[in-house]
């Protein structure tokens, strides 16, 4: 019997980003983060708090298949690193093992991240316009537009569910805890996310025992909207 498929999405943008994928691969499972589409939110801002909120709400009968973008792909590697007999097999989008740059990192910069919590709290509506450039940037022109649109429909939290997401962003750094994480992991990557370096992809797939990255041409961030023929393509071959 095939394990569910159960889909993490990312920060400021609720579960509804998978609907196109959904409609190619029947029996995907989306799952609204805590705090976003009504969904309780976690006791504190930390990623393990997520990930546990997410544990108690998956299917009690057996592993699954998680599939993570952005924020949710962070929660799926959490869950797998602490509740390793609850998953299956990793499909990660637009994912990193630490969200923040280092030295010896590539990530987003702290000044950016300090600067969306400024605006989270001048104008949420805003941050979330400017976001969703961010994640559409790299896309061709008429793709960006309609990816900016269907991602500001797509917003779900109220600001200080966002404010504990970023939060979580700057502490997370799940580095150390990769090379324990045996479950077969497939990382799906923009090759133009102007969000995340494709390069922290790649190093999370050289860290993970069975992990590997493919890299989209032609996309940015927004993978889940942008190209679900693909997406859907790589989950079929690869969780067969």
């Amino acid at each position: 019997m095939t394990p569910p498929c159960i889909a993490l999405h990312g920060w400021c943008f609720g579960p509804g980003v998978w609907q196109p994928l959904a409609a190619l691969r029947p029996g995907l499972q989306a799952l609204a983060l805590p705090g976003y589409d009504g969904a309780p939110a976690p006791a504190l801002p930390r990623l393990d708090a997520l990930a546990q909120a997410v544990a108690q709400r998956l299917p009690a009968s057996g592993p699954v298949d998680l599939l993570g973008w952005s924020l949710g792909a962070l929660v799926a590697l959490q869950l797998a690193a602490t509740q390793p007999q609850r998953v299956r097999r990793l499909v990660l989008l637009g994912a990193t093992a630490r969200f923040l740059a280092a030295p010896d990192h590539p990530g987003v910069a702290e000044a950016t991240l300090a600067a969306f919590g400024d605006e989270l709290v001048r104008d949420p509506a805003a941050l979330q316009a400017r976001f969703a450039l961010l994640c559409a940037q790299g896309e061709a022109p008429a793709t960006a537009r309609a990816l900016v649109r269907q991602l500001r429909s797509q917003a779900s939290a109220p600001a200080p569910v966002l404010a504990d997401g970023l939060a979580v962003l700057a502490s997370a750094d799940l580095r150390a805890q990769l090379p324990t994480i045996g479950q077969p992991t497939l990382l799906l990557h923009g090759a133009h996310d102007a969000l995340m370096p494709a390069a922290a992809a790649q190093a999370a797939a050289q860290a993970l025992p069975q992990g590997r990255c493919q890299t989209v041409v032609g996309a940015g961030h927004a993978l889940p909207l942008s190209a679900p023929p693909v997406c859907a393509q790589a989950l079929e071959a690869f969780l067969a």
